[in-house]
This record gives structure tokens, C-alpha cells and sequence, in this order.
């Protein structure tokens, strides 16, 4: 997959997300996809990314991307890495931060993505009072 491709098909991944729409949410992935959360969580296959995407969605979490901007790209033929702010609403709260993913490609779809979130420095921790638990 050459850069353009690789941009455009996480483009329209995180497309995906802020509009809703699963359709080419789901067509973005290979049929065994592998998607890892930055909190460890993970799903695996159309049928079950497809479920995380609806019930992130719905109701009781009530998630809504409001931006998700990609703010360096890295890519081969086979893999991306990309960093990006992504902020959202889920359970009724607003939330915000900066984060990175691995992303790998199996015949022009994604085959698998790795999400890390970015941790307060350590200064920052405590001049917030963050990570004081």
C-alpha cells in the first residue's frame, strides 16, 4: 500500500467515528481486524468491532468523536504509526487528549491498530494533581 492509500483508508477510519457511520467503519477492516484500545481492551472480526462500534455509540455511553485530527503520519508499505488529538463525549463528559497508533495493512484494508493514549509528564502530573492516586 503506498502513502496515499495508507492515508486515505485511516482517513476514512477515523472519518468513521466522528460521522457515525459504520458501514465504512466496518469496510476499512480486513474480516479479522484486530483493534486494541489504549486501555488494553480489544475486539477481534467484523461481526465483533462492529457490535464496540454500535454500543460505544449508543446508550448508556452515548459516545460522540468530536475530533479526531492526525498530526503526524509515518507509513510503509505495510504499516503506519500516526499521532493524533482525539477528544470525545461518552457518559455524558467531555474528554480530550493526545495519542498514538500502530496501525498495520492486509490487502488494502486495515489488518490490525494498536491505540496508546499519552500520559501526563510527570511535572505536569503533579502541577495537576493527576496521577495522585
Amino acid at each position: 500500500m503506498d502513502r496515499y492509500e495508507a492515508r486515505h483508508l485511516i482517513d476514512a477510519y477515523t472519518a468513521s467515528w466522528t460521522d457515525r457511520e459504520i458501514d465504512r467503519f466496518l469496510a476499512t477492516l480486513s474480516d479479522d481486524a484486530v483493534v486494541i484500545e489504549c486501555d488494553g481492551s480489544s475486539v477481534r472480526g467484523l461481526e465483533e468491532t462492529g457490535a464496540w462500534f454500535d454500543s460505544w455509540h449508543a446508550w448508556p455511553i452515548g459516545g460522540r468523536v468530536t475530533r479526531w485530527t492526525i498530526r503526524r503520519f509515518l507509513c510503509d508499505e505495510a504499516a503506519a504509526a500516526i499521532e493524533w488529538e482525539f477528544g470525545c463525549t461518552c457518559h455524558g463528559r467531555s474528554a480530550a487528549f493526545p495519542g498514538a497508533s500502530l496501525v498495520a495493512f492486509d490487502a488494502g484494508r486495515i489488518a490490525s491498530i494498536h491505540e496508546y493514549k499519552r500520559l501526563p509528564a510527570e511535572s505536569e502530573a503533579v502541577q495537576t494533581g493527576r496521577g495522585q492516586e
